[in-house]
């Protein structure tokens, strides 16, 4: 499902696979999406280029913090509604007054920025919020703020 980025509606979560996937259903069609503008530790973990080092650093920051793994499931429910706001073929899943999934796991330093976002996105209220989530993130060294080693294995993306 492909919509513009300033649409936007409500869609009933029926599934969460994990930090990365979502399903939901929406005027009686199911669809997935994954997180808009980030790059998750498990979307890394699932890149097929990145290295041995980098998978055992990913490892490692899991066993540290075995929670995250689970993130999604801790703040979301399934049968319930959320607003979802697409940007290609991810989205925006709005958690509750305008912050979304996105901005959370870059807050929490569980997921980065890209290095190259999607040029429309760029300069809009959204990708603002996230800019800062990352900025408030560093700052406060959460998450893989506190690994180095980890943190230039993003460069993969």
């Amino acid at each position: 499902m492909l919509l513009p980025l300033s649409a936007q509606f409500t869609a009933l979560l029926k599934r969460i696979e994990h930090n990365d996937r979502f399903h939901f259903s929406y005027k009686d069609t199911a669809f997935s999406c994954e997180p808009a503008a980030v790059i998750s530790l498990t979307r890394l973990y699932n890149n097929k280029s990145i290295d041995k080092v980098c998978k055992r650093h990913i490892d490692d920051f899991v066993k540290e913090h075995p929670f995250v793994p689970y993130q999604a499931k801790l703040l979301m429910h399934e049968e319930q509604k959320y607003l979802i706001r697409p940007l290609k073929e991810r989205c925006f899943i709005m958690l509750n007054a305008g912050t979304s999934l996105s901005e959370y796991l870059i807050e929490e330093g569980f997921a980065l920025l890209p290095k190259k976002p999607e040029p429309d996105f760029i300069g809009t209220p959204l990708y603002d919020q996230l800019v800062l989530a990352q900025k408030r993130a560093k700052y406060h060294k959460r998450g893989i703020w506190q690994k180095p080693g980890l943190l230039n294995c993003f460069a993969y993306e």
